[in-house]
């Protein structure tokens, strides 16, 4: 899993690139390849099936891509997390972007939206985070 230390540290060197690749130029960030596998809590469904096994393909400063086993609805919501050492995870809400089908399953773009600032430092139960996000978002 990407730490936020790691994510921090993609993010200043891409500040500090020039876009010299073509597929870069009309893009609004450059991206960094960074695989690993992840899971993201999906805002649409019950609890019991928001959690996502995803593999992270890429990242940049805007957001993030991913290849999973189910398909996701442009404009719908979900949450990813990043370790960081010593200290609660960040959370960042994303909307997705695109989805499209693969030979293994669905690539999704999206775009992180804002970071979700956690309640308290240490974390008995996600679960409820979750349904007041999800809560929040749908209402």
């Amino acid at each position: 899993m990407l730490s936020a230390e790691n994510f921090a540290e993609i993010i200043n060197a891409l500040r500090k690139m020039e876009p010299s690749d073509p597929v870069h130029k009309n893009r609004r960030a450059m991206r960094v390849q960074h695989t690993g596998k992840t899971h993201i809590y999906r805002m649409e469904f019950d609890p019991s099936e928001a959690t996502l096994a995803v593999d992270l393909r890429d990242i940049s400063a805007r957001g993030c891509s991913f290849s999973c086993k189910s398909r996701m609805k442009v404009g719908s919501g979900f949450v990813i997390q990043f370790s960081r050492n010593k200290q609660s995870p960040v959370s960042m809400l994303c909307t997705v972007v695109h989805c499209r089908p693969t030979s293994i399953g669905y690539r999704v773009g999206a775009e992180f939206t804002c970071s979700l600032e956690a309640k308290s430092a240490s974390r008995e139960d996600d679960s409820s985070d979750l349904d007041r996000i999800r809560n929040s978002i749908l209402t």
